[in-house]
């Protein structure tokens, strides 16, 4: 009798996990559901001219996406290792997306010149319409999509360029 007992205390421990696991499954499809296919956002370019994530889709090149913070110390170290290779990532749009002030980006561009990278715009949120519709949670993060703009891979944390450039071989199968 006591075996049975355990045996049908484990089923139900194991079920209880597998129904946990589905769970958190079904709530991350659905996080990612909004952003499987590029969502038109509007941002401001430092210049204070309104930028559509849309116009990448005339562009017909791989994109990745990054949201940083100049106060993010991570931030910056990848944003030093994405301005040292940038050209191993061949032709790509590269989109900066910052949360920050236009001083507090400028400030932060004076040390890491993402800015000059070619196909690279550093982009402002001030209504955080970015970062909610994306679900970005704390920076950096990165956001990488194919030439037809569906979403290859959301990366949170650092991305390595090597990382990067195998998420950016996904686009060209």
């Amino acid at each position: 009798m006591k075996k049975k007992i355990i045996l049908l205390t484990l089923a139900l421990i194991a079920t209880a996990i597998v129904a946990l696991f589905v769970v958190q499954v079904v709530k991350h499809r659905q996080r990612l559901a909004p952003i499987r296919s590029l969502p038109a956002v509007e941002l401001l370019t430092l210049d204070s001219t309104f930028y559509d994530t849309q116009s990448l889709c005339a562009m017909g090149r791989p994109s990745v996406i990054v949201c940083f913070h100049p106060e993010c110390d991570f931030c910056g170290m990848e944003a030093d290792e994405l301005i040292k290779h940038y050209k191993d990532l061949g032709d790509v749009n590269l989109l900066f997306v910052t949360f920050a002030s236009k001083e507090e980006t400028t400030a932060f561009l004076e040390q890491h010149p993402l800015d000059a990278l070619p196909n690279a715009n550093v982009l402002l949120d001030p209504n955080l319409d970015f970062f909610i519709t994306f679900d970005v949670d704390a920076p950096p993060m990165s956001f990488i999509y194919d030439r037809n703009q569906k979403l290859v891979k959301r990366h949170k944390g650092i991305v390595a360029v090597d990382q990067l450039k195998q998420y950016l071989a996904k686009c060209h199968e």
